[in-house]
This record gives structure tokens, sequence and C-alpha cells, in this order.
């Protein structure tokens, strides 16, 4: 077995001195077989790989699949033990969760927490070291704090210390600020290498070998990302929510013109990257390339408490919210879809007028962090509280330069931009809520084909 990887500076010099030295060094040790691939902790710190990529190489390189992967699809793994950063136990364990969600998300492998008391023996085995310490269960010497992040082993034989992840506990990590190191990032990054991925040379990737610094909590997998995992795993089967009857995949073009010309109750899931499209009583899929179309499919299928969407948006705590009729639904998320809460909109949106019907369309935008509801013509905007601002509600075209009077869906999409629909025609909005220009443009051909 040959070593996986390791940490070195991006200087020449400093490579040199690996080479010709810690190589040598590390190539003596009866560990050398065991090393695991690394992640890296600045700009200036990458992982020298050698036999995958070359950073600085001309050529079109891409992911790389390690060659082991896990032989079975449920997987659980287990937090072993805490961290010294006061990130608490709860914190870091749905950090870990989202991390380990993102690769669920795209492929057909399932990750299940084991809790810390449990008797049950974890497939990866997540804790904090300092250097050197437990080297007997970690053959992998940590170095000083500012070189190594973190590790994750691959699969290889599905057995052991096979796709543990080992945090460097004198580095600080952090969540929701760009002070220290982003403990979501490296937790995807290494997770990648436990389930079999290599570094890639696609820098936009979540496998490059480089931190980049924070890019908030909400940052998703790349194309890249994901054909590498879906080379290994195959491509993710349809959300098992779905009946085997219904899960076929129709693909939107210009001979069935009448399935869907416009979009309503849109809402991007930044796990997947898939954007949804309720449509009254059909969900479709799109891809995050905006290329394929799975669908249509029932609504009770995939939301078994709703029979018919309005509109929908994900909230601050990246829940989804469901608007039917003067109902509203939150789920934990698009791919739990956990009941949380559901109610009347009279009772969780005091201050909606007493004739609305229903929510044409709902969104939290980036702009401000502020939700907006549309009903009709009006437009109402809440902060934390159940009750809309002081002046609400307010005509929409009076307020949105140049957007319609009405709205069908608005949709803040995973480049941050706010897209108003009418009809068969969208609008893109700037941060000062106006409609951009050379907007509206088509649906058909830009969103899909119809």
């Amino acid at each position: 077995m040959s070593m996986n990887g390791h940490l070195n500076l991006q200087d020449s010099e400093i490579e040199l001195i690996y080479n010709k030295k810690s190589n040598k060094k590390l190539q003596s040790s009866p560990m050398f077989g065991y090393f695991p691939e690394t992640a890296v902790l600045t700009k200036n710190v990458r992982c020298a790989m050698p036999d995958n990529i070359r950073l600085h190489d001309t050529r079109i390189r891409r992911y790389t699949p390690q060659g082991s992967k896990w032989k079975k699809s449920d997987l659980t793994w287990k937090l072993l033990n805490d961290n010294n950063d006061n990130l608490s136990r709860s914190q870091v364990e749905d950090t870990l969760q989202q991390a380990f969600a993102r690769w669920e998300a795209v492929t057909n492998l399932r990750f299940h927490k084991l809790e810390k008391n449990s008797n049950e023996y974890a497939d990866i085995d997540v804790s904090f070291l300092y250097r050197f310490q437990q080297q007997q269960r970690d053959p992998t010497l940590f170095y000083g704090a500012g070189i190594v992040l973190a590790h994750g082993y691959y699969p290889n034989t599905n057995k052991g210390i096979s796709g543990d992840l080992h945090f460097y506990d004198e580095t600080t990590f952090t969540l929701g600020t760009t002070k220290g190191i982003n403990l979501l990032w490296v937790a995807v990054h290494e997770i990648g290498h436990c389930i079999g991925l290599e570094h890639s040379s696609v820098e936009n990737s979540i496998m490059y070998p480089r931190y980049k610094g924070y890019m908030g909590e909400k940052f998703t997998l790349s194309k890249d990302d994901i054909l590498g995992i879906q080379s290994i795993y195959g491509i993710k089967k349809q959300t098992t929510t779905m009946k085997p009857e219904i899960t076929t995949t129709t693909k939107i073009t210009k001979t069935n013109p009448t399935i869907l010309c416009s979009m309503k109750g849109a809402v991007f899931d930044e796990l997947s990257g898939i954007t949804y499209l309720f449509n009254r009583d059909k969900v479709y899929m799109i891809d995050q390339w905006l290329k394929k179309v799975n669908g249509p499919f029932p609504v009770t299928h995939f939301l078994p408490n709703v029979k018919s969407v309005d509109s929908a948006y994900i909230n601050k705590k990246s829940e989804v919210i469901i608007f039917e009729g003067t109902s509203y639904y939150i789920y934990s998320s698009l791919s739990k879809l956990i009941l949380v809460e559901s109610g009347s909109i009279f009772k969780k949106f005091r201050g909606l007028r007493n004739d609305t019907k229903h929510i044409d369309a709902a969104f939290l935008w980036p702009a401000n962090r502020k939700t907006y509801l549309f009903s009709r013509d009006l437009y109402y905007k809440f902060s934390d509280s159940n009750f809309p601002h002081r002046g609400y509600p307010r005509e929409i075209s009076k307020s949105w330069k140049n957007a319609p009077t009405q709205v069908d869906s608005v949709l803040v999409w995973k480049n941050k931009k706010t897209y108003f629909f009418k009809g068969s025609k969208y609008y893109r909005i700037n941060d000062r809520g106006e409609v951009e220009n050379y907007y509206p443009k088509s649906i058909s051909g830009s969103w899909m084909q119809c």
C-alpha cells in the first residue's frame, strides 16, 4: 500500500526539503503504508500528491477516485470526544451531520449517527487529537499548528481505522465566522477522502487541496465533486419518499409543451443543488446545471401532509416552509422531510390581511436577511417576529422597480441571486430591489425546455 497523501507547503524550496528529507524519513517508518489523505490549512498550504495531480499543470484534470470504496451503502459514524475550541458537542455533531448530508444528497450512501455511549462500533470514528496523541490508534504523525488541519482515511479494507476522520485539535475550528478555520468545510473535504476521493485539480471543488478561506455555511459540492463521488457509487436514485411506481423521469421538451412552462413554488436545496418546482399538486426536480428535469411526481408522495403547494421557501434555520391555501407546513429539510410544525398562516404570520386566500411567493432575501411574503399585488416584510414591519403590506409594483404587479413565485438560487417569475418570463432582482438590465427573459431555454 502506498502513502495516500502528505501535506507540505506550496513553496518549491520547502517541497524540495520534503522530497529529500521528510519523504526519506517517512519511508523508513514501519507505519509508512498507513499515512492518510490530509486536508489543508491556509491558502499557502496544500497536499503533495505523489500520484494524482499537479496543481500547476496546464493539462485538464479533475476528480480522482482513490481506488477503494465502501462495500455497503448504510454507514454509521460516531463522535468519540470533544474539542477544545468552545464548540459544544451538539454543534460539532450538527456540523458533521450537515457535512455527511452533502455527500448523501448526491450518492446512494446513507450516514447514520451513533450516540457516544452506544456500544455499537461505528464505520467512521470521528475524533479530535493532539500532535503525536494516541499513535497506536492513529499511526499518522500530526505536524505543528498551521500545517495540518485534519485527515480522513480512505475506505481501504472497510475495517479498523479505514474511513476514520481525525481533526487536529491544535487548530482553532470555528463556525459562522471568518476567524479560525471553518469546521464544516474541513469536514466535508475530509469525508470526501473517507468515502474514496483523492484530491481534485478543479479549483472550485471541495476536494481541491487548499483551504480557501471562509465561504459561509451554505456552500455546495461542485460539479466535479459530484461527478467524482458518483463515479464510485453511481448516480443517486430518486428519494425513497417517492413510491416506486412514480420514480420515472420526464425530459421536458418542446414536444410536450403543456407540462411546465411557468415556475410556481420554486425552492432551491443547497445540499443537493436541486431546484424543486411545485406546480399545485405536482413537483418537479431540476438538476443544478438546469439540464435535466425529473417529474412530475404527485406532491402527496413527496409531502404526505400536503395535497397542493402554492409557494415555498427556505428559512434562516434551513427549514423548508410550504404554503397551501391558508395553511403552512414546516419541514426539517428537503432531504429529511420531517414535519416540524404546521398551522394557520394568520397565526404564524400575524398582520396578514383577512382576505388573504393564499401566499403566491415567499423568500428569505440575501440582501437583508428579511422574509418576504407575496399575495396578489401586495407583499409583506418580516424580521424574526411574527409581525410584519410597520407600513406593510405594500404594492409590489411600487416597491420593486420594473417588477410585475403580481408574481407566480420567487426563487433565491445557488448564485445568491433573487428571481421573480411571472407567466413565461423571469426577472433577476439586484440588492436594491430593482430588476436588472436586459430582463425579463424567457423561462424556456434558461431554466427548462418547454
